[in-house]
């Protein structure tokens, strides 16, 4: 797919759309704008309706009437259709049955095997789908007997049709709601399997349909008659992120009781017969999770975007300061002067925040398009390995939509705005998502190091001697890093040809991650050790 478009603007306004100030170094980042999916997009949906392309629109998070970023009602209620609802206990339980029966399935090296012979395939993906299910239920019998006593009782598993669904739910939902971090591998085992279950084929030979709608925070209140909670003055008070940096711990304290005070006032105000205060509670705190999701990956972006613009914001910059790239030079494919090169890392940083800043609604599209009935996909070998190459409407729509939202905050769009998705680079809405997880794990560790470089030296004399014999001091060594990943980061490398990487849209983040490959041969890669570095894989 492609996308293209020019926009003009400064790109410098920043506001935090989660309710609470954004916690960037020094600069300002681009507002933020929210996705909403309509309620969760339901699985096996034909995604193509004039209603649910309105719903997934972009939706600016500026305030209206003075009120703060992203706490307005009408922002709320957006975010609302895509924040997954926080597991319960009993739910947790069924997750960890889930998680074991994936970790030992060989589902995805039985069934993904390239044949000509589709009935033999399809008796493949049944055999091995049925085997999944006969794992869950002896789990379930060894965990509850009597849960599992009853799950046996029909011997057939349509007739335990709702509890596949309730499962396999918990576990999407689950994912969603921690993109980073939860089910790395079983996730993808799990919507493989699914994307092979809902298929009408299968479908018919295991007499059941086992997938279920995400249970978002919208939906569930919905159910139960509580949508007002969602337009309550007290909800951004009760959601806020309590941000212990640059505080006193009075001031933290108080902001602790004020948000705890809020939470046990709405539960009082809106519990009723069919919404218990503690599913008020549990609805506040899943807003909550996402206003930390977003703490933790958003504001990477934002606090590098405030280093770029602080350290090399200047229109005639120093030799120390200067961002030129020529293909060829440093592995770099792009050639760039400083202006159009600091241009390309801010638009890249940018855009990079605004994907996660709406990645929950990414995830429900793209459990949406995964799941699709109506959309198959086609095993092939893209050159790194077998994949299932499958559309991805609803993932594409947001993604045009995240990007002329960024052009048109931006003072004219440099390199290629080619999103790669359905192809042999990005083969569908899983392994899209997948790679803009990571954007923390790329980021949060230069962050560290060049922020904590002071700390370092103060409680090192040697380490304070070889930062100033080698980079002239702290301030030298902090530029040399940024510098350094500012340039070769954005450089257009890491693939064979342009297509692949170049300065498209994801060619960005293929080169961001061959930077990263590259740490070890850099001369201040001692640093980064010191500083307590052992990866890019997120165990910092």
């Amino acid at each position: 797919m492609a996308v293209d478009g020019v926009g003009v603007a400064n790109g410098t306004g920043r506001v935090a759309a989660n309710g609470h100030a954004s916690s960037g170094a020094g600069g300002a980042a681009a507002a933020g704008s929210d996705i909403g999916s309509g309620g969760g997009a339901a699985a096996g949906g034909d995604g193509g309706d004039s209603d649910e392309d309105e719903a997934m629109g972009l939706s600016s998070s500026a305030p209206a009437g003075g009120a703060a970023p992203g706490t307005s009602p009408a922002a709320f209620a957006t975010r609302a259709q895509y924040i997954p609802m926080r597991l319960t206990a009993d739910e947790r339980a069924l997750l960890r049955l889930v998680e074991a029966a994936l970790s030992v399935s060989e589902y995805t090296s039985e069934v993904d095997i390239l044949s000509h012979n589709k009935a033999a395939a399809r008796k493949r993906m049944h055999t091995q789908l049925r085997v999944l299910c006969a794992i869950l239920t002896g789990l379930t019998v060894a965990a509850d007997y009597k849960a599992g006593a009853a799950l046996l009782e029909s011997r057939d598993f349509a007739g335990n049709e709702a509890w596949f669904r309730n499962v396999f739910e918990i576990a999407r939902r689950h994912k969603i709601a921690n993109p980073h971090c939860m089910m790395k591998v079983e996730y993808g085992k799990l919507m493989y399997l699914l994307m092979d279950a809902v298929s009408p084929p299968i479908a018919r030979l295991l007499e059941m349909d086992v997938v279920a709608p995400i249970q978002t925070v919208a939906s569930f209140l919905a159910a139960r008659g509580g949508e007002e909670l969602l337009a309550d003055p007290l909800l951004a008070t009760a959601t806020a992120e309590v941000v212990a940096t640059g505080k006193s711990r009075p001031a933290i304290q108080r902001e602790i009781r004020a948000k705890e005070a809020a939470v046990e006032r709405l539960a009082r105000r809106f519990a009723t017969r069919t919404l218990p205060d503690e599913e008020v509670r549990r609805a506040l705190y899943s807003i909550g999770d996402n206003n930390a999701y977003l703490r933790c990956s958003r504001d990477a972006c934002d606090t590098m975007l405030g280093l770029l613009r602080h350290y090399f914001g200047g229109t005639e910059p120093a030799a120390k300061n200067e961002l030129a790239i020529l293909a060829g030079r440093g592995g770099a494919r792009l050639s760039h002067g400083h202006a159009r090169q600091f241009a390309f890392v801010e638009q890249s940083l940018t855009l990079w925040r605004e994907i996660t800043h709406n990645m929950f609604g990414l995830w429900v599209m793209a459990d949406g398009d995964l799941l699709d009935s109506t959309t198959g996909y086609a095993l092939r070998n893209t050159g790194q390995g077998l994949h299932r190459v499958q559309p991805a409407s609803r993932v594409e729509r947001a993604m045009a939509r995240i990007l002329r939202t960024v052009q048109e905050r931006c003072a004219g769009w440099v390199g290629s705005s080619v999103v790669h998705i359905a192809d042999a680079n990005v083969p569908n809405a899983y392994t899209f998502l997948i790679k803009y997880t990571h954007i923390q794990d790329l980021l949060t560790p230069i962050i560290n190091v060049v922020t904590g470089l002071d700390a370092l030296v103060k409680k090192n004399a040697r380490i304070g001697a070889l930062v100033t014999d080698t980079w002239g001091g702290v301030e030298g060594a902090r530029r040399a890093i940024l510098r350094d990943f500012f340039r070769h980061a954005f450089d257009g490398s890491g693939a064979d040809n342009f297509f692949s990487a170049g300065s498209c849209i994801d060619g960005r983040m293929t080169s961001a991650w061959n930077w990263c490959a590259l740490i070890e041969s850099k001369s201040y890669y001692p640093l980064f050790l010191l500083s307590g570095f052992t990866s890019f894989d997120g165990k910092w």
